[in-house]
C-alpha cells in the first residue's frame, strides 16, 4: 500500500502519519514515503544501513556528517528529478 501513499496524500491534502515534520525524522520519513519509498529502498539508493536510516527517522541517535551529505545529495536530486516530472 505504500505505493498509493502519495496519491493518498495529494487527495486528502496533507499526510497524516508524520507527526513532527519538523524534525530530521520526520523529513525524511515524509520525504521518503511521499515518493513511495520502502525504508529499504531509500537507504540502498543513498548507500547506508536500513537499520541507520530507521534510527534517524525515529530521532534515535545521531546523523553523521557523512550521512547528512549522502541525505543532502539525494534530497537536491530528487527534488529536481520532481520537478522535471511534473511533481510525479
Amino acid at each position: 500500500m505504500l505505493w498509493a501513499l502519495p496519491r493518498i496524500i495529494e487527495y486528502i491534502g496533507y499526510d497524516p502519519s508524520v507527526s513532527n515534520p519538523n524534525t530530521l525524522g520526520g523529513r525524511l520519513l515524509r520525504h521518503r514515503q511521499l515518493r513511495g519509498m520502502t525504508q529499504k529502498d531509500l537507504a540502498r539508493r543513498i548507500g547506508i544501513d536500513p537499520a541507520t536510516l530507521s534510527r534517524l527517522e525515529r530521532n534515535q541517535g545521531r546523523c553523521l556528517k557523512s550521512v547528512m551529505k549522502k541525505l543532502a545529495v539525494f534530497r537536491s536530486n530528487s527534488t529536481v528529478q520532481d520537478e522535471e516530472s511534473g511533481g510525479e
